[in-house]
């Protein structure tokens, strides 16, 4: 389950991904984050890199 808030000027956004089962072999997982601004590039805490959102 995944959760996502985006403030007014789209400048922040807060993303949760909550897995409540362990299940073996998951592999990995998307989450796709709509509601963000095509124009402005954003960051995750703790990564060097900085991300483009997709329209």
């Amino acid at each position: 389950m995944a959760c996502m808030d985006v403030s007014e000027d789209q400048k922040e956004a807060l993303v949760g991904y909550y897995q409540v089962l362990a299940k073996p072999n998951h592999g990995y997982s998307r989450i796709l984050l709509k509601g963000l601004n095509g124009d402005f590039e954003y960051e995750i805490k703790g990564v060097e890199n900085t991300f483009l959102a997709m329209n």
